[in-house]
């Protein structure tokens, strides 16, 4: 839970400094790692929601839709590990 709720932060640093396909590659990696540890009934935390709503707001307003989905996609391709290793 901790490296997605550090990840959903740097995706917002990320939108706010300009790079929104940078954070949709790491929401949909955040995605992606949430579906494998957690089943389909899992729920984010009340105080994590609208921090999450905020990007993806924020995601749909800059990226048209079809390169945002792609982005995602691509993220949930290749995880956080990957993303990470790309940043250092």
């Amino acid at each position: 839970m901790g490296a997605t709720c550090a990840a959903e932060l740097v995706a917002r640093l990320r939108i706010l400094s300009g790079r929104p396909k940078d954070a949709a590659h790491l929401l949909g990696a955040v995605d992606r790692l949430r579906a494998s540890a957690f089943d389909g009934t899992y729920r984010a935390a009340q105080f994590r929601a609208p921090a999450r709503r905020h990007s993806d707001h924020a995601l749909r307003d800059a990226l048209p839709a079809p390169e945002l989905t792609r982005a995602y996609e691509e993220g949930a391709r290749r995880g956080l590990n990957a993303l990470a290793h790309d940043t250092l």
